[in-house]
């Protein structure tokens, strides 16, 4: 089961016929299945909360997809391709990747000073801020909801 169906399932009811058909549909994720899901634990979920305020409205007009700047595709697919093409991945190795040298990975769960991402939108320790300033950077409260989400553990 995909990360999508395993929310749905858990929050929908597995056994109860509820979340058949989902499997893996990705639209559940970000439904209410997907909300009660982030709202039980009380953390921050990538599907719900920095998939549509932070990848959607910062990321999408570069990393849309393949091949994308670094590697690093967000789109087609929503957000469990933007999640898996994210938490745990190394940067690109390309010799054209301006982070191609870092040992981050892009997500390091439980560790935000450590993760790729939110060094990129804060403090970047290769290549540039980003977005690039032409594109409107993050805001301070879209840096602290990756923040948060990452600290958390990095949740679908």
């Amino acid at each position: 089961m995909t990360v999508a169906g395993a929310v749905a399932a858990s929050s929908a009811g597995a056994g109860t016929g509820a979340a058949a058909g989902g499997g893996g549909d990705v639209a559940a994720v970000g439904g209410a299945a997907g909300a009660a899901g982030g709202a039980a634990s009380g953390k921050l979920s990538f599907a719900n909360d920095i998939f549509p305020k932070v990848i959607r409205s910062k990321c999408g007009a570069c990393h849309n997809d393949a091949p994308s700047f670094g590697g690093l595709a967000f789109f087609p697919g929503g957000p469990e391709t933007a999640y898996a093409n994210l938490v745990g991945v190394r940067s690109g190795d390309k010799p054209n990747y301006l982070c191609s040298a870092s040992p981050l990975k892009r997500v390091e769960p439980g560790d935000p000073d450590n993760s790729l991402m939110y060094r990129k939108i804060t403090n970047p320790s290769c290549g540039g801020k980003m977005p690039p300033p032409a594109f409107g950077t993050t805001t301070p409260e879209q840096q602290e909801l990756v923040r948060q989400w990452i600290a958390d553990g990095a949740l679908p």
